[in-house]
Order: structure tokens, then sequence, then C-alpha cells
């Protein structure tokens, strides 16, 4: 997580358009945040002291852009609460779990209804890795009947 709070930290950061900033942040949180949260788990260095720096280092992430938390899904942000000493393993795993069933509405919409269709919002990042998958496939297919 040391080089997502490094750069929040860079004076220059402070410069950088809010929206680029919170597109940064979000894909940095879900892309990077969360995997490594379940890799702790699943390896055994999950416990209370870890569970206190996650929580640190998401509340820290979310300050670096205006508004990151209204653009992450329902799922996420019930991981998110779940970032404390008393929270079992299991429990833990099947709320990571919850956030990549990419199909569900707690993956797919935010808590807050007036963020649904955010530019980085679960249900329009989704959407569109879909597309480009579809466009990949075509395009594939038709390279294939040449």
């Amino acid at each position: 997580m040391a080089a997502a709070l490094d750069l929040g930290r860079e004076p220059w950061f402070a410069g950088v358009p809010d929206e680029l900033k919170r597109s940064y942040i979000l894909k940095y949180i879900r892309v990077n945040f969360f995997p490594a949260l379940e890799h702790a788990v699943r390896s055994g260095t999950w416990d209370a002291n870890y569970a206190r720096s996650a929580n640190a280092v998401f509340g820290e992430l979310t300050q670096y852009a205006p508004r990151v938390a209204d653009q992450l899904s329902r799922a996420d942000l019930r991981v998110a609460r779940l970032l404390s000493p008393g929270t079992g393993e299991q429990e833990l795993l099947t709320a990571l779990a919850e956030r990549r069933r990419y199909t569900t509405p707690g993956a797919l919409l935010t808590e807050r209804w007036t963020r649904v269709l955010g530019r980085q919002a679960p249900l329009r990042v989704i959407a569109a890795s879909a597309v480009q998958m579809l466009r990949y496939r075509w395009a594939l297919a038709a390279g294939s009947r040449n």
C-alpha cells in the first residue's frame, strides 16, 4: 500500500484534478487494496494489528480525493466496515467474495443512489469492462474469418 500512500502525500498530488485523483485511488482500492486483504486472510497474516492498519490505510486512501467512498459499491463498503480487530476471517472472506459477484446489486450499486451512474461507479466500470471484452472477442472472431 506504500505506493498509493506515498503518492497521496506528494505535494504535487494536491494539484491534480479531483476526477483524476478519484480515478487513481478507486482503481488502487479495487485492484490492490482488496486483493491484499484477501491475501492477508488466506495466508494467515490477518490479525488485530493488520485489521487496524488496513482500516487506517483505507481511511487515508479515501481522504486523498473527494467522494471516493461514494463511488465504491455497497459490497466494497461492507468490506471496509469489517476492517476491525473483532471481525472473523470467514466473515471478511465472505464479504470479499461478495464484492466480486459482479451481477449482484451489492457489487453494482453504490450506497447513495445519486452516485449509481457516476463515471467511476461500479455499474459503469463493469459495463465498460464487459463492452471491452465483447469488442475484443468480436475482433478475434473477425480476424479468424479472414
